[in-house]
């Protein structure tokens, strides 16, 4: 009986609370469930803008940064570059959008 609540006790700390997976990164994003640094340059809990560059992450509010690691919609998409989004869209085939 006590190998299982010992078992039940490691269970629910690694449930509840360890829900980061990070990719690439030692150090996923703050309240992030998913975090993909991909080119592994995150040197530390808070990366500065350059390093969140190739940066993806969704946090556990469901908003998705790619570029950022602080996503405050949705979608976010930092491109870093001026004036740029950095979305493209292509293969449109029709003249009426919807």
């Amino acid at each position: 009986m006590k190998k299982v609540i010992i078992v039940l006790a490691l269970a629910n700390v690694l449930l509840v609370h360890a829900q980061q997976v990070g990719i690439g990164t030692s150090f996923p994003a703050i309240n992030s469930s998913f975090h993909v640094d991909a080119l592994k340059n995150n040197t530390a809990a808070s990366p500065v803008l350059a390093q969140q560059a190739d940066d993806f992450v969704v946090l556990k509010s469901g908003n998705v940064g790619i570029g950022t690691t602080t996503p405050t919609d949705k979608l976010e998409v930092n491109s870093q570059i001026t004036n740029s989004s950095g979305v493209k869209f292509t293969n449109f085939t029709t003249t009426n959008a919807q």
